[in-house]
């Protein structure tokens, strides 16, 4: 098939470890963006150009003769600065990752949470505002909490506290409902919606096919791990204290109180737009 290059930014991330793959088999060619010069070892293609480039706002990613499609799977917050060279460059498709936490984190008292929330909200209006004023077809994609490859901050976070010390604690019962969301779905979603007119300036929150509580969550990752379950139910002062004692454990550093709390809170969305627009149908949680 004649398929038109598509530029992809965040290319080694978690969704790109599964988009490049998707992209490749429908014999698109692909300038993929990264930040490090060791992406090309990951996945060695002749329809693959590596750039690197660690900020996407000098212009450099517009090297991709004849792309008309821009998929964006860095933080959005990057793509601001970039849209206008874009539109200079004949991009006319933008496809950007956006997440549910500009939602489910809204009233967190972390400080940095609210600043994280900030940022996705002004990128989201940003955006929607640069891409209706260039006449460039805009699609969001807001996906609730990703995993799939051992790339994200939740689950596998998760995994690796019970490997590293064969229990989990939760404060109180882990009751609050979620809905992890394969990194692969993710892809798909971003592939089937390249020329799908329906989505062109909309928005869409992507959950994973199965709503379980955070606690039946971790059940399943001890049952992927071949442990047995050896959940904790302890004070919230002994809960924090732990936190501040694994803090100093460089990947446990981003955990705090608040994330603790959450564990009691159902955070939910509604995909049911997405399935009807582009058939979206991402399966229910497995970890392994």
């Amino acid at each position: 098939m004649d398929h038109k290059p598509i530029i992809v930014s965040g290319a080694t991330n978690q969704v790109g470890y599964f988009l490049l793959h998707r992209l490749l088999d429908a014999g698109y060619p692909i300038h993929a963006i990264s930040r490090t010069n060791q992406a090309a070892q990951k996945v060695q293609h002749k329809l693959i150009t590596w750039q690197q480039i660690d900020f996407l706002g000098k212009g450099k990613v517009l090297n991709a003769s004849a792309a008309q499609h821009f998929l964006h799977l860095a933080p959005i917050w990057l793509l601001n600065d970039i849209i206008d060279n874009l539109y200079e460059a004949d991009i006319r498709r933008i496809i950007a990752i956006s997440s549910t936490s500009r939602y489910s984190k809204v009233g967190s008292a972390n400080s940095a949470e609210q600043e994280m929330v900030q940022k996705i909200m002004a990128a989201e209006n940003s955006l929607v505002e640069k891409c209706d004023k260039f006449g460039i077809k805009w699609t969001l994609l807001r996906p609730t909490m990703i995993y799939g490859c051992g790339m994200d901050r939740n689950v596998t976070v998760i995994a690796h506290f019970i490997k590293r010390f064969g229990f989990f604690p939760l404060v109180g019962i882990g009751c609050g409902c979620r809905q992890p969301v394969h990194a692969d779905d993710v892809a798909l979603a971003c592939f089937a919606i390249l020329n799908c007119t329906a989505t062109y300036g909309r928005a869409y929150n992507l959950t994973g096919g199965q709503t379980l509580t955070f606690r039946e969550m971790v059940e399943g990752i001890f049952q992927g791990l071949g442990k047995k379950t050896r959940i904790v139910s302890i004070p919230k002062y002994l809960v924090f204290f732990l936190m501040r004692c694994a803090a100093l454990i460089p990947s446990y550093r981003h955990i705090n109180p608040e994330m603790m709390e959450r564990v009691n809170r159902d955070i939910c969305f509604d995909s049911s737009d997405a399935r009807q627009d582009f058939g979206y149908s991402p399966r229910g949680f497995h970890y392994e």
